[in-house]
């Protein structure tokens, strides 16, 4: 993400994020992860584990877990629900 100049959808997730914790603290870092992943959960076709991968987590388990914490839902969930981008048959 070197270079990318947050707009309003990533400020409004780091808000909602601010909101579903509660008050607790989060990392900045996983803060910028998880805003990463929503974006490529949504409008790409790259695999949970790539995805995982990206934001900086080999172990896709812990991700998961990470990310239902935050968001009160699975990666694969979020991504069937708000997606953006379908999987093309090649």
């Amino acid at each position: 993400m070197k270079g990318h100049i947050p707009d309003l959808s990533d400020i409004a997730d780091l808000m909602w994020i601010e909101n579903a914790l509660e008050g607790k603290s989060l990392d900045p870092a996983k803060r910028t992860a998880l805003v990463r992943a929503k974006q490529l959960l949504t409008g790409t076709n790259l695999t949970l584990r790539q995805i995982a991968g990206e934001c900086g987590y080999a172990d896709l388990p812990y991700f998961g877990v990470l990310f239902r914490k935050l968001t009160g839902t699975t990666p694969a969930a979020y991504r069937n629900q708000w997606c953006t981008v379908r999987a093309t048959g090649t």
